[in-house]
């Protein structure tokens, strides 16, 4: 079975944290070129995308 050597510090530990929540949106293009995030719904299109 696999042992770590050291404790992680609360410092790399948090750095982890921080990039894995840290993400940008993403971002695409409707038909109308307007720009639109993924996965939520749409005042305009009254729809899911």
């Amino acid at each position: 079975m696999a042992v770590q050597k050291k404790k992680k510090s609360p410092a790399k530990r948090n750095m982890k944290r921080f990039q894995k929540k840290c993400k940008h949106p993403t971002i695409s293009i409707t038909k109308r070129t307007n720009p639109h995030l993924r996965h939520y719904s749409s005042s305009e299109l009254c729809r899911y995308i």
